[in-house]
């Protein structure tokens, strides 16, 4: 929790490096052996700093390392941020994600991530591209959904925009 906060807080400057898919692919070359496992870290912290756009990421994997790898990477990245993001908001509580997100709109998703079509309504919002869903990992990690269910749809509803952002 400590590090991404802290990153996010104090060292903003970073993520300013990171404005364009230009700047993302020079970072990436700079560190040409590392690079797998930096890009893999990055879309982790895309999914966990939910406010960073994973548009402009997936655009660099895909020019960097082609179709079928780039989507292996963003989708391992994605997974475990998801994760990371469903447990820290397991163990931090109701509280830590009021913080973050506001009180009205977490309520908001929390009451249809507890309805009986909150499986549907999580693959759906994740098989949109483009609408901000990162926020819902946190919001489902303080409803009653269980892990993994939650972790398959949200991976298998992130393919399509993935896809795309990768082929371009």
């Amino acid at each position: 929790v400590g590090i991404p906060l802290y990153i996010y807080v104090f060292h903003r400057d970073i993520f300013s490096g990171f404005k364009s898919f230009e700047d993302i692919v020079a970072f990436l070359e700079k560190y040409e052996t590392e690079s797998i496992p930096i890009y893999i870290g990055l879309q982790i912290l895309q999914v966990v700093v939910s406010v960073l756009p994973g548009q402009v990421f997936q655009l660099a994997a895909g020019y960097m390392y082609t179709f079928i790898p780039a989507l292996f990477y963003a989708l391992i990245g994605a997974a475990l941020g998801t994760m990371i993001s469903f447990g820290l908001a397991r163990v931090l509580g109701r509280d830590f994600v009021h913080m973050f997100f506001g009180e009205e709109k977490t309520c908001y998703y929390m009451e249809r991530l507890n309805s009986k079509r909150a499986y549907m309504l999580v693959f759906l919002l994740y098989a949109i591209p483009g609408i901000p869903k990162d926020m819902i990992s946190y919001v489902a990690g303080i409803s009653e959904m269980k892990i993994r269910p939650f972790v398959i749809l949200s991976v298998v509803g992130r393919l399509p925009g993935m896809m795309g952002s990768i082929m371009i």
